[in-house]
């Protein structure tokens, strides 16, 4: 990390690798629009600071693209996205980055998998039991160009795995539930 440390601190390096979901050409894009920030503002190495610029120009984009490649669905999925982060980083007593959705043909479900293909939402783990078996949901994270800028936004809870590697089915469970139906309560 010494040779690295010149080029990148240590905790944008971090946020830039955590915020890719594990897309190397999505990490490589990010950290070139990393260097222009850090450039822009002449600091010789890229700081968090210029790591969150970058992200949130990364989603930006993938907004763009959501209303390129989904033109027939934009309406829906922009409603979804609009309730998911309203149940996700708005809600008092939510504040955390990640979500449950129950796996079923729904209006809802469907939305959020086309989320995940349009990389604004992102799969963390595909069966999850939270309260009884038989109950099946699936574990999603919100892409943090949906919650981070110039700055992150407060007092929001990272989803990061308990030991750096894989989450724990315990941690997974403790994620909020998106309501049934919660595409019918938006305007």
């Amino acid at each position: 990390m010494d040779k690295l440390a010149t080029a990148v601190a240590e905790g944008a390096f971090h946020r830039l690798v955590w915020a890719n979901a594990g897309v190397p050409r999505d990490f490589l894009q990010m950290f070139s629009k990393s260097i222009e920030h850090a450039r822009r503002a002449g600091r010789p190495r890229v700081e968090l600071s210029d790591a969150n610029l970058a992200i949130g120009e990364f989603g930006r984009q993938k907004m763009a693209e959501l209303e390129e490649d989904a033109r027939n669905e934009q309406n829906l999925l922009k409603r979804a996205l609009e309730a998911i982060e309203e149940h996700c980083l708005e809600s008092e007593k939510n504040k955390v980055n990640a979500f449950l959705i129950r796996s079923e043909s729904s209006d809802e479900y469907k939305a959020v998998q086309t989320l995940s293909d349009l990389r604004l939402v992102h799969l963390l783990h595909q069966t999850i039991t939270p309260h009884k078996a038989g109950e099946r949901y699936e574990a999603y994270m919100l892409d943090y160009s949906l919650f981070t800028g110039f700055r992150q936004r407060r007092n929001i809870e990272q989803m990061l795995p308990e030991d750096g590697k894989q989450f724990k089915a315990k941690q997974l469970r403790k994620i909020p539930i998106l309501p049934q139906g919660f595409l019918k309560t938006q305007p």
